[in-house]
């Protein structure tokens, strides 16, 4: 079997999945991403794979990165927990810098007394 294919559908089911978590129908997002509505309903069918360039068109109009049209919906999952891993590790930085400079700023305050 030619392993294309399960890759093929992959893209096919979460450019689908996408669109309708965007509430877009194939019209709209087709003439988003400057396609053809037949076109894009030949990708999400899995019938034809999308060149680079359509998949960055699709992926900007879906408000996702490139990259989340390649992944398993498990795999979604792990990276979907390490991004917000991540914000919050930055959230929290942001505010132990914030608590910080007001101590150091009332600290300094008191010394000036």
């Amino acid at each position: 079997m030619n392993k294309i294919i399960p890759f093929r559908q992959l893209i096919a089911a979460n450019i689908r999945k996408g669109r309708l978590r965007m509430g877009f129908t194939q019209y709209k997002l087709a003439e988003s991403c400057n396609l053809s509505p037949s076109y894009l309903a030949e990708l999400e069918s899995g019938k034809k794979f999308p060149s680079l360039q359509t998949l960055l068109y699709i992926s900007e109009s879906l408000e996702l990165q490139p990259y989340q049209l390649f992944l398993k919906e498990e795999e979604e999952k792990i990276f979907d927990k390490y991004s917000l891993t991540v914000s919050l590790i930055s959230k929290i930085k942001k505010t132990i810098n914030k608590n910080l400079d007001e101590i150091k700023e009332a600290y300094l305050s008191h010394l000036d007394l």
